[in-house]
């Protein structure tokens, strides 16, 4: 009975400890692959789903996480087992401690890497902004003029000033968006008064793809 108390006992431990280090590796790939990532693109792309997700990402987890795991699995089932031959039972402690440590820091990081105290407050704070400024379209009275004009509206994923040239407001030598830099000069682009490139403002919620593509076609956050 005693072995037996003994295996479940370092099988709990085990299992513990592989849970932390997969937490970890986890946090770390995510913070590395999405460093400007905050709490509400988290909770948006978790709730829908990993349905085609690229494999060039699946692979990335594995080498990143999967991997590393399993080697430092295989190193702490081979010494849970050289210990047990020794009648010692101290390595089961630090593998506690260790799992403990693992989940703290990476809670912690993600914690404030992410903002989820930020998203927190934004979810239990009531604002009447909303219902102050909404107009409902059904009482509204919309007058288009004798001549009409189309409005074309044109999404960039991942499009970004960072790509033209230094004198422009980019980071690159050369300007990789050459035709883009001038319409922007020649148009309205939310600059402001200067004239480098330096777009509008994102206001919370509105940094990512999704959150600025409802954000201006609905005018909300």
């Amino acid at each position: 009975m005693k072995k037996v108390m003994t295996i479940i006992y370092d099988l709990v431990i085990y299992i513990l400890f592989s849970f932390s280090v997969l937490v970890a590796f986890s946090a770390g790939w995510m913070l590395k692959t999405w460093p400007n990532l905050k709490m509400n693109e988290l909770v948006f792309m978790l709730a829908q789903g990993f349905n085609g997700t690229g494999g060039d990402m699946i692979n990335s987890f594995i080498r990143s996480c999967m991997w590393p795991m399993g080697a430092v699995m295989m190193v702490a089932a081979a010494l849970l087992v050289l210990q047990r031959h020794q009648n010692r039972s101290l390595l089961g402690f630090d593998l506690i401690l260790i799992s403990v440590c693992c989940l703290v820091i990476s809670a912690s990081t993600v914690y404030t890497r992410v903002g989820v105290e930020d998203y927190i407050v934004s979810q239990t704070s009531e604002s009447e902004f909303v219902k102050d400024h909404y107009a409902d379209p059904s009482e509204v009275s919309i007058v288009f003029p004798e001549q009409k004009r189309n409005l074309i509206y044109i999404f960039l994923e991942s499009m970004e000033m960072t790509y033209a040239d230094q004198a422009n407001g980019g980071a690159f030598e050369k300007n990789t968006i050459p035709e883009l830099t001038a319409l922007a000069e020649e148009n309205e682009c939310f600059s402001g008064d200067p004239a480098k490139l330096n777009g509008g403002y994102s206001l919370p919620n509105t940094g990512w793809t999704m959150g600025g593509m409802f954000a201006q076609t609905s005018g909300l956050p």
